[in-house]
């Protein structure tokens, strides 16, 4: 990654920090790749994490099972019932 890749993933750590709220918007119609993998991981390390909005995108129709996928990227995090 290039110095300026570096940078921008340190302020949006930082940013994770002092969030009130984080909405992640997720592709509906592709399993969860190492990006989502990667954010995931950074949210569970957060203390305390506040609420964290799970927003599922699809370009065109997504099987149940890779939208339940998508929606279960964050161990932890419940999707409303």
């Amino acid at each position: 990654m290039h110095k300026l890749g570096v940078y921008m993933n340190e302020v949006a750590l930082a940013a994770l920090q002092e969030a009130d709220l984080l909405l992640w918007l997720v592709s509906a119609d592709q399993l969860p790749s190492d990006e989502d993998r990667l954010v995931a991981s950074r949210l569970k390390q957060l203390q305390p994490l506040p609420p964290v909005i799970l927003a599922l995108n699809k370009n065109r129709p997504a099987d149940s099972q890779t939208a339940l996928a998508a929606s279960n990227a964050v161990p932890g995090i419940a999707a409303p019932g």
